[in-house]
């Protein structure tokens, strides 16, 4: 699993233990030798969360704080042998000791798991900063714990009047501010942080674009398979609150008092499904309408890359356990979700050479890859935009699924297969984005800007090609539309009529 990295990395530390001193305090943390990097574990980046409460920021605190240990996963339904805890608003820091004349630039880590799992720690940093940048990763709450919305909240703090169905993504504004203010101290240069997340993690990028809290935080981010423009947009304040309604109910309490008493891990394994939810204080409109008038929280000339996975399913073994359509089944499970248009996808995504790719691949398109064309579409006007998408699968050639990619941006084995030829290439891409806006690799060729067509495909070779999934112009009324049309997708892309 992905914490058998950390095993090995943590064989190799030196008991050497760099002090640095922030405008908070002191600091702890340890040098890898192996790696020849500073690496600070643990470190707050907020004052201890109450539940369901919007996190403040951290205080200054006194003596020296030990920045060595992994810190516990925000609570899930698996936490990957890591303990767990509500107490887990910690991210970790790897800082190259290469000698350097200028500070730093900085990648801040977002992970994903569909806002129900995961954690920063799961990805090891330390390869990706021996590229001469320093590597962030943090934890947000997931689940009920970040994006449970209730009136109640909104009453309890009159200076933050959120309904905290945006918890979870004001987490990670904190950890973004924090990093901001302390970075320097590590050597790191605060005006030039990249965000760089995937699914989840991209999707919170997609919507910290836009949120008027984030403004002037970053100067460029990296979207791997992840966009707010279509079926991981918000919850309407409606439903959300209605997904609230249901917990209580579950759980047979009537308030936020009774729920605050009930065991984390009980709440947590009642989850209904909460996601991030349309905020009047945080995020009063859809994402969607931000982007058209290029309203972000980057400055016009920054940089954006995004990209996707050939087939980039939420449905991809070995998680998905549902009816795999056969080609006598096909037809009539499209015409369930899409009848008046189930005709026109079929054309598009024929069951060849199987049914069950041509599945893969629709949901793909579906749930992440057309939202995320959709989303360089919009920025790329006014914005330097790159675009990829991740081919290589040694396992099913040509047809690598969502997050297949993670170990070659991390440089080791992340449950997907490692390639280290593969691997070099993109975190010199990813690094030197970081560094100038433009990814760059003595090993690959020029990256070209998106201009509505140009990728990078990366593969057993990586080639710069045109034509960026076609099929997604199809999509496009489905994301620009709105209901009933893009609640049709919804309900395809979670299969929420079938499960």
């Amino acid at each position: 699993m992905v914490w058998v990295s950390w095993l090995w990395f943590l064989v190799y530390v030196s008991r050497s233990s760099p002090i640095v001193n922030t405008p908070l305090g002191t600091l702890q943390g340890f040098y890898s030798s192996e790696f020849d990097e500073d690496v600070f574990l643990g470190v707050p980046y907020v004052e201890k969360p109450e539940r369901f409460s919007p996190a403040m920021p951290k205080l200054p605190w006194s003596g020296v704080l030990q920045a060595q240990s992994v810190p516990p996963v925000c609570y899930q339904s698996s936490s990957e042998g890591f303990a767990m805890s509500e107490d887990c608003l910690y991210l970790n820091i790897y800082v190259p000791r290469t000698p350097a004349t200028t500070p730093l630039p900085v990648m801040i880590w977002i992970h994903g798991g569909a806002f129900t799992t995961g954690s920063g720690s799961y990805y090891n940093g330390t390869h990706l900063a021996q590229r001469g940048v320093i590597v962030v990763t943090i934890n947000y709450r997931l689940g009920p714990f970040g994006f449970l919305q209730s009136t109640e909240i909104q009453k309890e703090n009159p200076s933050f009047p959120s309904l905290g169905g945006m918890n979870g993504i004001m987490d990670q504004i904190r950890a973004i501010e924090f990093i901001s203010h302390n970075i320097a101290s590590f050597g790191g240069n605060p005006k030039s942080i990249t965000l760089f997340g995937e699914s989840a993690g991209g999707v919170s990028i997609c919507y910290l674009l836009v949120m008027a809290r984030a403004n002037n935080l970053f100067q460029r981010v990296i979207i791997e398979s992840g966009s707010c423009l279509g079926a991981w947009g918000p919850l309407s304040v409606d439903l959300a609150l209605q997904r609230t309604s249901l917990l209580l109910s579950a759980l047979n309490v009537s308030n936020l008092a009774e729920l605050r008493n009930v065991a984390a891990s009980v709440i947590d394994s009642a989850d209904v499904g909460f996601s991030p939810a349309l905020d009047s204080y945080l995020l009063p409109d859809y994402p969607g309408a931000y982007y058209k008038n290029n309203a972000l929280t980057i400055p016009p000339g920054g940089s954006i890359l995004i990209g996707t996975n050939t087939l980039d399913t939420l449905f991809a073994p070995p998680w998905y356990n549902g009816p795999w359509p056969t080609n006598a089944t096909y037809l009539p499970l499209l015409t369930q979700y899409f009848p008046t248009d189930a005709n026109d996808i079929y054309s598009y995504y024929p069951p060849s050479p199987s049914s069950e790719i041509a599945f893969e691949r629709l949901n793909g398109h579906v749930c992440h890859v057309c939202a995320a064309k959709e989303l360089a579409e919009f920025v790329d006007s006014k914005f330097n935009t790159f675009v990829y998408e991740y081919r290589w699968n040694p396992l099913n050639p040509g047809y690598p699924t969502h997050g297949a990619e993670l170990s070659q941006v991390f440089g080791t084995t992340i449950l997907f297969p490692f390639n280290p030829t593969l691997s070099k290439v993109m975190m010199d891409y990813w690094s030197s984005f970081a560094v100038t806006g433009q990814p760059s690799s003595a090993d690959g060729p020029t990256w070209k800007a998106f201009n509505g067509g140009a990728y990078m495909a990366f593969n057993d070779k990586v080639d710069l090609e045109v034509g960026y999934n076609p099929q997604c112009d199809f999509w496009e009324k489905f994301i620009t539309k709105g209901y009933p049309a893009f609640v049709e997708m919804v309900d395809f892309c979670f299969m929420e009529k079938i499960l």
